[in-house]
């Protein structure tokens, strides 16, 4: 797990926590670590993205709207293609080099939890205008999917580490390299891979992932003309290097701040602020202890 950079929550390393990669603890030791520590990098920047919408969304204005929905609208668009080449391509090319049917039925059976939540994000962000815009209602939306969407980017790659039993029967390197190519060829060049790099921290875990690079100086810098306001939202800049959140107003936070400490010293504890109503610290342990009994309690693979 990455550290947190301080208090202002104005990295978009929380909330919801990051994931460590297989490969921060036994290094790139086999084919079977370096696919699950893959997928764990981009499941990452699915989640630098949800965190950065749940800390800025507040604090939207009518100016700024437009751009902040282009990059919910991106973000957005990175699940759906994430999860239609796993279901199309990266599952069922599993299944059957195994002989295995169903194997991966616990993995779609969570995509479909969480899809409710991110269809009424999607009807929301589609119909609202700038003027109509609210960060209240796009927090709460955010609030009812969330956590169980971080809960399975977590349990997947610990499902894609487990495969590693199916060793000597089971071709990972050429099905990550098949899948790649069914993702490239159904990503947007304008929305998803400029989103991909503005949301992938190079240097995360001590820089050691240095060869996975989601797109290099055209994707970073060409293709993200396009859209280029929504960037300002990212988790990360063009280079890949994280930055402090946009749009959060530093003033705003001192003044949360100093609610926070006028309550604690009243004995009434913090109101409302989230996920069922939790300071972002319980929250935050909260998620890693949902993830933990999830990770526990998961089947074991068949065969």
């Amino acid at each position: 797990m990455t550290p947190m950079h301080d208090r202002t929550y104005q990295w978009a390393d929380y909330p919801f926590p990051l994931i460590s990669t297989p490969a921060s603890e036994a290094g790139y030791t086999s084919p079977f670590i370096k696919s699950a520590s893959k997928m764990a990098l981009v499941h990452n920047a699915i989640l630098r993205g949800l965190n950065a919408m749940y800390l800025q969304c507040l604090y939207i204005t009518p100016s700024t709207a437009p751009a902040f929905l282009t990059f919910c609208s991106c973000w957005s668009e990175m699940i759906h293609n994430h999860h239609l080449c796993e279901e199309t391509a990266y599952f069922p090319l599993i299944e059957t080099a195994l002989h295995l049917p169903g194997l991966a039925e616990g993995n779609v059976e969570e995509h479909d939890a969480f899809m409710p939540g991110l269809r009424a994000f999607d009807a929301y962000i589609t119909s609202c205008t700038p003027t109509t815009f609210s960060g209240e209602r796009l927090y709460e939306i955010l609030d009812s999917f969330a956590a169980l969407m971080q809960v399975h980017l977590t349990d997947e790659i610990l499902w894609i580490q487990e495969l590693s039993r199916f060793e000597g029967k089971l071709d990972i390197v050429e099905i990550d390299k098949v899948h790649a190519a069914e993702v490239k060829k159904r990503a947007s060049k304008t929305r998803v891979k400029p989103y991909l790099c503005t949301n992938h921290d190079v240097g995360y875990e001590g820089g050691i992932h240095k060869w996975f690079r989601p797109g290099g100086w055209v994707e970073r810098y060409l293709y993200s003309v396009w859209n280029w306001g929504a960037w300002r939202f990212s988790a990360c800049n063009l280079a890949g290097h994280p930055r402090k959140l946009l749009g959060v107003r530093p003033e705003r936070l001192r003044e949360m701040r100093d609610v926070e400490a006028d309550w604690r010293a009243e004995g009434e504890g913090r109101p409302e602020t989230g996920m069922t109503g939790m300071t972002l610290e319980t929250e935050t342990e909260t998620v890693k202890e949902a993830a933990d009994s999830t990770t526990t309690s998961r089947r074991s693979l068949i065969g």
